[in-house]
């Protein structure tokens, strides 16, 4: 058989095939829904807590009135805000996503932008609920 009629192989048959493009993919789709879901969380329920909040006047902790603060920066509502946080963070958000998801074959940064967005949701539950389970507990008990 002659060189010419030999079939070309479609990979190259010495090269290692790892998944790490996949589950780069992977870890940043996951990581960008995570994100959306924090951006969600920040714009449309954080604001229903304030006000809850601000009712019954609740003493609030330190990182209760941040994620407080990080909501009024991403809707506009802060005194002197020229426009909303979220026309800065959006973009950001999809840009970096973009960019690991170019760059998938650097599967641990995925990872990291993935575990991140799941530790930022994780505060934001603590910081919101842990005043709400207070002033249920302090109404149980009588107390304004």
């Amino acid at each position: 058989m002659s060189a010419l009629a030999q079939p070309v192989p479609v990979t190259d048959p010495g090269r290692k095939r790892t998944g790490s493009k996949t589950a780069g993919g992977v870890l940043t789709i996951i990581g960008l829904v995570l994100w959306s879901l924090v951006l969600i969380v920040l714009c449309a329920i954080v604001p229903k807590f304030e006000q809850i909040f601000r009712d019954f006047g609740v003493e609030l902790s330190l990182m209760t009135r941040a994620s407080l603060g990080a909501s009024r920066w991403l809707m506009g509502r802060n005194t002197g805000q020229m426009f909303p946080g979220i026309i800065i963070a959006a973009p950001v958000l999809l840009g970096v996503a973009f960019g690991f998801y170019c760059a998938r074959r650097y599967w641990v940064l995925a990872l990291l932008f993935m575990l991140a967005g799941m530790q930022v949701i994780g505060t934001l539950v603590v910081a919101n609920f842990l005043p709400l389970v207070a002033m249920v507990e302090s109404l149980q008990k009588g107390k304004p």
